[in-house]
């Protein structure tokens, strides 16, 4: 009898032991994991940061997109108005008689030389204003890669 209370004692004893390790190690992964989710919470909170200063980027992106966009709409309006101008000076420098009218025709071949310059910068502003806005909206489809991505 005293050799099974003994054993028992010691089956107790063991017990006692095991739970006291589990206790343990269940309070260092209690530890662990709540180490771990407080940097999956800073992570996340500095993702929804950069996520929401992305968008901001976008929103900015968007509105230079409208302001080139219009930029480029006025000088392809430009470009119409001097072309038809610029015909019409050649027209006229076509029907002014040779001698009678020298003076006129240096002025009108004057005017046309301003108008082909002016076209030619309405030319150059229209290429930069649509290459400005290709470049903004390349600009936009990478941040929008990028907030998928963290998404």
């Amino acid at each position: 009898m005293f050799e099974s209370s003994q054993k028992k004692l010691r089956i107790q004893v063991e017990a006692s032991k095991k739970i006291e390790n589990y206790r343990k190690r269940l309070t260092i992964t209690h530890h662990t994991l709540s180490s771990k989710i407080t940097t999956i919470t800073k992570i996340i909170t500095q993702i929804t940061k950069e996520i929401t200063i992305i968008r901001e980027k976008i929103t900015s992106l968007n509105l230079e997109i409208d302001e080139c966009t219009r930029a480029a709409a006025s000088a392809r309006s430009l470009i119409t108005t001097l072309t038809g101008k610029h015909s019409s000076i050649e027209q006229s420098i076509k029907t002014i008689n040779s001698n009678a009218g020298a003076t006129d025709k240096i002025n009108l071949e004057s005017e046309l030389k301003k108008v082909e310059s002016e076209t030619e910068t309405a030319k150059n502003t229209l290429t930069l204003q649509e290459k400005a806005c290709e470049n903004f909206k390349s600009t936009i489809t990478n941040l929008t890669s990028t907030i998928v991505t963290y998404e």
